[in-house]
């Protein structure tokens, strides 16, 4: 990768970083499936949050059927990444030469969620339905191939979840626009 950043000014560059660098490594790398797994619940992520009554009972919520829920959210992410990379080499941009500097918008609002059957009614975790990000693309080299790549790429990450370990998502990263 030429050079990466991410912008650390504001609340939602600090809250949201980690899904920013994971954007702006995916773009660099491509690699699909590191960013699926950086990005989606993990059964740790949820074990952190199972209500203390569940685990005085002795139940574990976390059985076979979650599981694959995990699992299909991890591969959904990681198809999502794939078709994003494809998009990306259809319009032959190559963002592993390029410097990427990724800044998070503020989502239109944070509310919460709750799973009802793992948490109590006191319990509930920080959530929002998408953020977008924005990755500002400048040339490594002044030729007229790499400088017509510059600009702002947008995309947003869906259906992102605030654990303990930091937010993850459930649905993957998409193209919202590309610089004229």
């Amino acid at each position: 990768p030429a050079a990466r950043a991410v912008e650390r000014a504001g609340p939602a560059q600090e809250e949201f970083s980690s899904v920013t660098t994971a954007v702006v490594t995916l773009l660099e790398t491509g690699d699909a499936a590191a960013f699926a797994k950086i990005l989606a619940p993990s059964t740790e992520d949820w074990r952190v949050v199972v209500g203390t009554n569940r685990n005085a009972a002795g139940e574990d919520p976390l059985d076979a059927a979650w599981q694959k829920s995990l699992t299909h959210q991890q591969t959904r992410l990681e198809s999502d990444a794939r078709a994003l990379l494809a998009k990306a080499a259809e319009l032959n941009v190559d963002f592993s030469q390029l410097q990427l500097t990724g800044c998070a918008v503020t989502p239109k609002g944070i509310g919460t969620v709750r799973n009802f059957s793992f948490q109590s009614q006191k319990e509930s975790l920080p959530w929002a339905e998408k953020l977008e990000v924005v990755v500002t693309v400048k040339p490594a080299t002044n030729t007229p191939a790499s400088e017509r790549l510059g600009g702002e790429y947008k995309l947003s990450v869906g259906n992102l979840t605030k654990f303990p370990a930091g937010w993850r998502a459930s649905e993957g990263a998409r193209w919202v626009s590309f610089p004229p």
